[in-house]
């Protein structure tokens, strides 16, 4: 039985070693010192770099998927600010608050386009507070 085993063994050894230009011993030991360089590439070098393109690769559509969520939150508080300014007649009011005012003001006002500016600035205040909400 261990001189099959032995056999066997010695006929599985030297498969390769027919496989390779350089026949008999060295060419054995050369297959086997290859096959010792292929091993530590793969788990030296090949392993540790696929590991980092694939977390650097998760990391980037985790990142994608971030950014795309926020720019829909963005929208959806920008929707939710316009109904409350709206609901509060923002828009009016300072339309009736800046027609109190002498006509030379109001005319230097239209022309800086105060009121619009008043009106970007307090929905982005509330756009914040919606975000800051959610």
């Amino acid at each position: 039985m261990i001189r099959i085993l032995t056999l066997s063994f010695l006929f599985l050894i030297s498969l390769p070693v027919f496989a390779q230009d350089n026949s008999g011993l060295f060419g054995f030991f050369s297959w086997i010192s290859s096959l010792g360089e292929d091993l530590y590439n793969a788990a030296a070098v090949d392993a540790p770099s696929a590991i980092q393109r694939f977390y650097a690769t998760a990391i980037e559509w985790f990142a994608v998927i971030w950014i795309n969520a926020q720019i829909e939150a963005v929208k959806f508080a920008w929707g939710v600010a316009k109904v409350i300014l709206e609901d509060l007649a923002f828009g009016s009011t300072l339309n009736a608050l800046m027609s109190s005012l002498p006509n030379d003001v109001q005319a230097f006002l239209g022309v800086i386009r105060f009121a619009d500016c008043v009106e970007i600035l307090v929905g982005a205040h509330v756009t914040r507070f919606v975000m800051g909400i959610i």
